[in-house]
């Protein structure tokens, strides 16, 4: 089982390795967004500079800090917390949206049945049917809403604060999960991290299953590396907790499994006996009977009216053929390489009135594949690859760009207009900062995996989501929620790193020159 283990984390490493190495090689010949251009220069120096801040501020941590107390743990994390806060609020304050694209849709329509007890019949009346995944989001802006009222806020407050729970959740689980697999103190690298990336906060305003999700790969985490193979009352709740997470991941974003799926296969490969596998039935029979109590009191709810009976859940085959451009048509850049294209859209929605949507989509996306010739689409998917995995923005700029309520503020115009390319080269640092990160582990790691305990799950469900966003229609945006695994990535390896002998040999000499 132990030759197992390390054969498959090699292979995951190799992977890593392999996938990342190119993407910032190909950087440099391909802008991290279509929608502004940067020099690739200034993004690698500024990354050389956060990984140095990272290094001492482990440095420091390490050498300076000693083993806190709960009580002091307390107090840094009440003060972490009270500054995360202040960012947010000063986020809403000059860069809050009016709600729009998806996420407005589905506020409008939790606003229209809190006040009427009816949803929106206009051009989208059948929304929730092409987007079932919405539904628990829609639940859960009249549920945030009505407590609102409550305290006298109005909904859109009330839906920035969900938003605002739900990504401190996460953080909250962050320093949980770095408490747990390392010396309490290490909580604090992962607190200062967490500033550095900055779409965690700039994504505030924007209360959509991009936040909403962040805690759910982070959780999986937490709770596993929690987990002991025995029925006890601690056990019985972590899985419990796990088939919730399972349930929640899946409505509201299903690339949020991905990381239970590398557990997944974590846990099955360090199985001592098949016998252990009946811990599983827990979960997945708690997964179940949320998703049958669901469809039967929420989807299937007369009151809510979700199914329209005109037309189906969009075809998965829409997101592939999405995912590649037409380059007669719409090789402009607009769609951000296989972004959201609301002509491919319609073009699968007046297919299904013919019930043919499936076999069109895929004719569609294999016409599109031999237009581009074997070597044009290799170069398209590595465009799309770097525009996926370098925008250290995640699509932040543009989402706040849409419908801004504060255009005219100081703060507003000092940030995304004068000074835009000051915060992209910032951001790009970070990112790129994590990717050398990413890379340089793996390859640590791979020739030090002799008494290897687990596969890499944060790795590999990192490489699942490369191929999954390879081929389907993304936006850098689409993996904000695995910045908490990304963070916990950082820490982990810079803690990996430097506690072996050699590196810390290493690292004395140089503080010693």
């Amino acid at each position: 089982m132990k030759v197992a283990k390390n054969v498959a984390n090699n292979v995951v490493l190799v992977a890593v390795i392999f996938v990342f190495t190119i993407i910032i090689i190909a950087s440099f010949f391909y802008d991290s967004s279509v929608f502004y251009t940067q020099n690739r220069l200034i993004s690698i120096v500024c990354a050389t500079v956060v990984l140095g801040v990272w290094y001492l501020l482990y440095f420091v941590i390490k050498k300076k800090v000693r083993v806190l107390s709960k009580k002091n743990i307390i107090i840094v994390t009440i003060i972490y917390f009270f500054i995360v806060t202040c960012i947010q609020v000063l986020v809403v304050r000059h860069f809050g949206v009016e709600p729009g694209w998806d996420f407005g849709v589905v506020y409008d329509n939790a606003l229209k049945f809190i006040e009427e007890g009816t949803r929106i019949n206009s051009s989208y009346k059948e929304y929730f049917e092409y987007y079932p995944n919405n539904i628990l989001l829609f639940v859960l802006l009249i549920t945030f809403i009505k407590l609102g009222t409550f305290i006298g806020l109005n909904a859109y407050t009330s839906a920035i604060i969900m938003n605002i729970i739900f990504i401190d959740l996460a953080l909250l689980l962050l320093i949980l999960t770095v408490m747990k697999k390392f010396e309490n103190k290490y909580c604090i690298m992962a607190m200062i991290i967490s500033l550095f990336f900055l779409p965690l906060f700039l994504y505030t305003p924007i209360f959509y299953s991009d936040t909403l999700s962040l805690f759910v790969g982070i959780g999986f985490v937490y709770l596993y590396i929690n987990f002991e193979k025995k029925y006890n009352k601690k056990n019985i709740i972590n899985l419990i907790l796990v088939g919730t997470l399972l349930f929640v991941g899946k409505e509201i974003k299903i690339t949020s499994l991905f990381i239970f799926i590398a557990i997944l296969f974590d846990y099955i490969k360090g199985l001592n006996n098949i016998k252990e596998i009946k811990y599983l039935s827990i979960p997945f029979s708690v997964f179940l009977i949320l998703n049958i109590f669901f469809n039967m009191f929420i989807v299937n709810n007369d009151k809510f009216n979700f199914s329209e009976n005109v037309y189906e859940r969009y075809p998965y085959t829409n997101w592939i053929m999405m995912g590649v451009e037409d380059i007669e048509r719409d090789n402009s850049g607009r769609s951000a390489y296989g972004g959201y294209n609301g002509q491919d859209f319609d073009l699968t929605r007046q297919h299904q009135i013919t019930k043919d949507e499936k076999t069109f989509n895929i004719t569609e996306y294999i016409d599109r594949v031999k237009k581009m010739g074997f070597l044009g689409y290799l170069d398209f998917l590595t465009k799309k690859s770097v525009n996926t995995w370098t925008d250290g923005l995640y699509f932040a700029d543009i989402a706040l760009s849409i419908n801004p309520k504060h255009s005219d503020s100081e703060v507003y115009q000092f940030v995304l207009k004068e000074n835009k390319m000051t915060l992209v080269y910032f951001c790009q640092g970070v990112q790129f900062a994590f990717l050398l990160i990413l890379i340089v582990s793996s390859v640590f790691e791979l020739k030090n995996n002799k008494d290897i305990k687990e596969i890499n799950y944060d790795k590999l469900a990192i490489i699942g989501l490369f191929i999954f966003f390879l081929f389907l229609e993304n936006r850098s945006r689409y993996i904000i929620n695995y910045i908490p695994i990304f963070i916990l990535i950082i820490v982990t390896s810079y803690h990996n790193m430097f506690e072996n002998r050699k590196i810390k040999l290493l690292s004395e000499r140089v503080k010693n020159l």
